[in-house]
């Protein structure tokens, strides 16, 4: 079977310590994990480590939910986070999605964020999330510039 892979790049103005935080602390994962302001993340459970299971919950502006659960499977503060991910009752995402999130040190308080999510079975889920990770990254940078 055939898999189509998705890969993402972007620059931020802050260290990457804050970042692997914002990605692995409910509190500030709360704060910016939606595609736009007038999204809201209704639940966030996260246990940031390997092995350990996280669930967030999202409403719409027109108020449908949707809910991703999965796991870690590696944690490498502050550089590397990769995890397993679906949408609860289907949707885009896959059973077996995996994600790896590669933080580099720029130098000056500036990191290089790699994204790279695998194990798509068709281009049209690709390119669907292809075109809502760099929404979750600009809120992503909202969070990062107000802190």
């Amino acid at each position: 079977m055939e898999r189509f892979d998705l890969r993402l790049e972007r620059s931020f103005d802050a260290p990457r310590e804050r970042i692997f935080r914002a990605f692995t602390e409910p509190a500030l994962r709360r704060r910016w994990l939606r595609p736009a302001d007038d999204w809201t993340v209704l639940v966030t459970e996260l246990d940031a480590r390997v092995g350990g299971a996280y669930r967030d919950v999202f409403r719409s502006p027109d108020g449908r939910e949707f809910a991703e659960s999965g796991h870690f499977e590696e944690l490498r503060r502050p550089e590397r986070l990769v995890y397993r991910c679906r949408f609860e009752g289907g949707g885009v995402l896959e059973p077996d999605m995996r994600v790896l999130i590669q933080l580099d040190d720029q130098g000056g308080g500036k990191t290089h964020l790699r994204v790279e999510q695998t194990g798509y079975r068709s281009r049209e889920n690709r390119d669907a999330q292809e075109q809502g990770w760099p929404d979750f990254l600009d809120q992503l940078a909202k969070l990062l510039a107000a802190s």
